[in-house]
Order: C-alpha cells, then sequence, then structure tokens
C-alpha cells in the first residue's frame, strides 16, 4: 500500500456507496477481509479480531453488544427477564421469522383493527356523524377486543375465531374507510351485547 494512505475494507456487495465515497477521498481499499493491515474496516461482528485491534483502527462495531445492535436478540433477551417485560421496554415487536411469534403478530393486527373500528364508532358518534359502523360489524369487533393488547396471545385468538367464526369473518372484510350504515340500524341477527356477554 502507498505510504501515508488510510486504508479501508469494505464488503463492497453490500455497501458500495460506502466504498465509492472513500475511493473519492483518496483511501485505498484491502480486499481481504482477514488483513489486519487496515484503518476502518466495515464488515460483520465475524470478520473483526477485537483482541488485536489497534489503537488507531476503526470497525463499525462494538465487541459483545450484539443484544443491543440487533432488535431479534433484544427482544428474546428481554423476554427471559423476570423483572421487565417487552412491551414495557419498547412498543410490542414480533420476530416474524419465529412461527410462535408470527402467530402472535396475526393475532395483534387483528385486535388492532378491531380497536381501530371501535375508535371511529366512538368518534362518529361524538361528530354525530350520518353514516357509521354496521352493528354487525361493531359486533366483530367487540369480539375480538375481549383483552387488552399486550395479553392477546395466539392461542386466545384461535380461541375467539372458533367461537365467533361468523364475527371473525365479519372482522376480515370490514373496510376501515367505509361506514355504511345510518346510526342506529341493526343487522338482523347481530347484536353487540349478545357478543360482548358471550366474550
Amino acid at each position: 500500500f502507498p505510504p501515508g494512505k488510510r486504508v479501508f475494507y469494505c464488503s463492497s456487495s453490500i455497501f458500495p456507496e460506502l466504498r465509492t465515497e472513500l475511493l473519492a477521498r483518496g483511501w485505498v481499499e484491502n480486499i481481504d477481509h482477514k488483513s489486519s493491515r487496515f484503518d476502518f474496516k466495515w464488515g460483520l461482528p465475524r470478520q473483526f479480531d477485537y483482541e488485536h485491534l489497534l489503537p488507531h483502527q476503526i470497525v463499525n462495531h462494538s465487541r459483545e453488544l450484539l443484544e443491543l445492535c440487533t432488535k431479534t436478540v433484544l427482544s428474546q433477551k428481554l423476554k427471559s427477564c423476570r423483572s421487565i417485560t417487552c412491551d414495557s421496554f419498547y412498543p410490542r415487536a414480533f420476530n416474524l421469522s419465529d412461527t410462535h411469534d408470527r402467530a402472535c403478530f396475526d393475532a395483534a393486527f387483528w385486535h388492532s383493527k378491531a380497536e381501530a373500528i371501535l375508535i371511529r364508532l366512538a368518534r362518529h358518534i361524538d361528530i354525530a356523524e350520518t353514516m357509521t359502523f354496521t352493528y354487525e360489524v361493531v359486533a366483530a369487533a367487540l369480539a375480538f377486543c375481549v383483552a387488552p393488547p399486550n395479553s392477546y396471545t395466539e392461542a386466545k385468538f384461535r380461541i375467539l375465531r372458533e367461537r365467533f367464526p361468523h364475527h371473525w369473518k365479519v372482522l376480515q372484510h370490514a373496510n376501515l374507510d367505509v361506514a355504511s350504515a345510518h346510526p342506529g340500524t341493526p343487522a338482523s341477527g347481530s347484536d353487540p351485547q349478545d357478543c360482548r356477554e358471550g366474550a
């Protein structure tokens, strides 16, 4: 390498813009990710020999900070703690590569939709809106809002779907942006109070 030149390693296939900018600023590229000859190295944690980094060498990862740098790992660690819950630490998160978490995400999504219907219904009533959701849609929303979001599990969601198959179908097809009934116009066979008592 030319004397006096700053040397860098960067995975060009993942970070081509960084490589381009460093070259434009006169840096020299070292393409060997195992080489210890560098001033700046941008790569994966496993590519760094933290024990032998020199004072002038800079890398884009800190040692043993995977739990803070990766939300999936951080969430796993928090779930194993007894003194804190993920939901109290940051908004509820899901690892969609995990089968259980994916099912919980699905349950939370539909709970959120049901909750949104009831919130919009309340707003329609407050402003004396001429059109709102049908009793059928409101009944479906009530059926799936029987528990707080942070306690809404895949098992509880599955039980509700099996217990209220008609409400589940209505909730799936309900459009949050289209209110299609005049206030106080019930759909036949759909009474929100029946649903609330049954849940």
